[in-house]
């Protein structure tokens, strides 16, 4: 999920339209809690009053940490495909710059392909009994059992 810049700054600009309000909301909340408690004359006060409010802020702190976690979810997958992008941007400068001199490079290090080597093998070996004992080597699994294809 790479977003383009303009997608992810669109992405950011929804977030805050959204957390914004919510931290507005939480913030007259508190304030409306404090001033209903404070607005009730008198030594008996109406915890009722303070137990709306309360509740009230409590509902929106709920809604403010799930809106959170919804943001940071999408933030790390935001974050990710930037560092992504940035990544392929970066490795693809890196081999714009440097391929043609690797390029290069290999090619006079490649040995042609019309040198095969022969491999040396001495006049005093018989090929047929060392092929056979690898053969059996390969098909010794070491506990004496013979494990064949």
């Amino acid at each position: 999920m790479a977003l383009s810049d303009n997608e992810r700054d669109a992405h950011i600009k929804a977030i805050y339209h959204i957390l914004i309000p919510f931290v507005v909301l939480t913030i007259v909340s508190l304030f409306v809690a404090i001033f209903t408690w404070n607005a009730v004359p008198g030594p008996e006060r109406n915890t009722d009053a303070i137990t709306w409010s309360l509740t009230i802020i409590e509902i929106v702190l709920a809604l403010f940490a799930i809106m959170l976690g919804v943001v940071a979810i999408f933030g790390f997958w935001a974050i990710r495909g930037a560092a992504v992008a940035s990544a392929k941007r970066e490795a693809r400068i890196y081999l714009d710059e440097k391929a043609g001199a690797l390029f290069q490079e290999v090619k006079a290090t490649r040995q042609s392909s019309d040198e095969i080597e022969e491999p040396d093998i001495p006049a005093g070996v018989d090929e047929d009994d060392v092929l056979s004992k690898a053969e059996e080597e390969q098909t010794d699994d070491g506990d004496g059992n013979q494990t064949g294809s």
